[in-house]
């Protein structure tokens, strides 16, 4: 469709929002014809956000939005890692809700057993910018303070993995998922000095779906 025919059919699918705020149909039909037009990022990302207003949202929704997030804040300052971090709480708060009586979460994938992709790319976040300044690949700036410092990555991480230990209780899966207690297995075998490499870090690192970068920063956490 030309650039009029584009702008017409963008302007009845608003309508249809606006009528329907709460119909998940035309957030979706919003946010479809937003993705097909050339040059229309701004408005994909404004029907995602308009989605989230009004009604909880999954990962698919989320994921674009903390993506533009942080590729719109500065994580080199403390104050755009909190913005950063504050905007992960509101989609897991959103994502691990319930709504209508009816779970939203989504925890994990029930059919691969996987974990909840908003909380695996959190972890990844605190993880590889942990490592990234321990590593001295990168020097930490000032204006992080204390941000990404082991002991202040190792409190953030255990504040995610609560998330979903919770939710996982509160559908009674009776199995335990992988990803969510591997890690907090480390944070408490760290707390406790229990320590055996050939056996409990190689089973738990199995588990964990973390990049090799965000592995490696773990270990040192918990070793720390």
């Amino acid at each position: 469709m030309d650039e009029s025919e584009s702008l017409d059919a963008l302007a009845n699918v608003l309508n249809n929002v606006a009528a329907k705020p709460y119909d998940v149909t035309a957030h979706v039909q919003h946010i479809q014809l937003a993705r097909s037009l050339e040059g229309m990022q701004a408005e994909v990302l404004s029907a995602l956000e308009m989605m989230t207003q009004v009604m909880a949202a999954g990962d698919d929704v989320w994921l674009p939005l903390i993506e533009a997030k942080e590729n719109a804040v500065d994580t080199e300052t403390e104050e755009g890692v909190k913005d950063l971090l504050t905007f992960y709480d509101r989609a897991e708060s959103d994502y691990l809700c319930k709504s209508s009586g009816v779970f939203v979460y989504l925890m994990i994938d029930l059919k691969n057993k996987k974990a909840i992709p908003i909380l695996q790319k959190h972890l990844n976040f605190l993880l590889e910018h942990h490592a990234l300044y321990l590593s001295g690949e990168q020097l930490k700036p000032d204006s992080l303070g204390t941000v990404f410092s082991t002991s202040w990555t190792r409190q953030a991480i255990s504040e995610v993995v609560a998330k979903g230990e919770i939710h996982l209780a509160e559908v009674c899966i009776d199995w335990i998922c992988g990803f969510m207690y591997s890690v907090n297995d480390l944070i408490r075998a760290r707390n406790s000095g229990i320590y055996n490499e050939t056996g409990n870090w190689k089973c738990w690192k199995q588990h964990l779906p973390l990049t090799g970068m965000a592995l490696n920063s773990l270990f040192r956490i918990w070793l720390d």
